[in-house]
C-alpha cells in the first residue's frame, strides 16, 4: 500500500465537501497534497471514528497513511482530528479531538507568551465581526 493522506468527511459531505464553507480547510488540504503530487482519497467517516469510548481503529485506519477526520475522536498516531472552530475562519486540527474535546482543553493559559499588539489586533477583528455587525 502506499502511503497517503485520506480524508474522512461525514458522508453528507464527501462528494461536495470541496464547495462546502465549513470544508475549506479539508479543500486547502487536497490542494496543497495535490500540487506536491501527493496521493489523496476522500472516504465517507465511519461513525466509529468519533466513539469516545473506543481506543482500537486499526480495523478502520491503516498505519502507514495520515488519516484527518473530520469531527473525529480518534487518539493515534498518524490521525489529526478536524472541524471549524468556535470562530471562523479557524479551524481544529488535533491529534486528541475537536472542539471541547480537543488538546486545547488540557492547555494552561500563560498571559506572559502571548505578544500584546497582535492579540488586540484579533481582539479588535472578533468585535467587529461578531459584536458592531450585529
Amino acid at each position: 500500500m502506499t502511503s497517503k493522506v485520506v480524508l474522512h468527511l461525514s458522508h453528507r459531505f464527501s462528494r461536495t465537501f470541496y464547495h462546502q464553507p465549513h470544508l475549506g480547510l479539508h479543500a486547502r488540504i487536497q490542494d496543497l497534497i495535490a500540487a506536491r503530487g501527493g496521493n489523496i482519497e476522500v472516504r465517507s467517516r465511519d461513525e466509529r471514528l468519533r466513539d469516545p469510548l473506543r481506543t482500537d481503529w486499526s480495523d478502520l485506519l491503516e498505519s502507514d497513511c495520515l488519516h484527518i477526520v473530520e469531527n473525529g475522536l480518534v487518539q493515534q498516531p498518524g490521525v489529526l482530528n478536524t472541524t471549524l472552530a468556535y470562530l471562523p475562519p479557524f479551524y481544529h486540527l488535533d491529534p486528541r479531538g475537536v472542539l471541547a474535546h480537543s488538546s486545547a482543553g488540557h492547555a494552561r493559559f500563560d498571559p506572559a507568551t502571548i505578544d500584546q499588539g497582535q492579540a488586540q489586533k484579533l481582539w479588535d477583528n472578533l468585535q467587529h465581526r461578531f459584536v458592531e455587525r450585529r
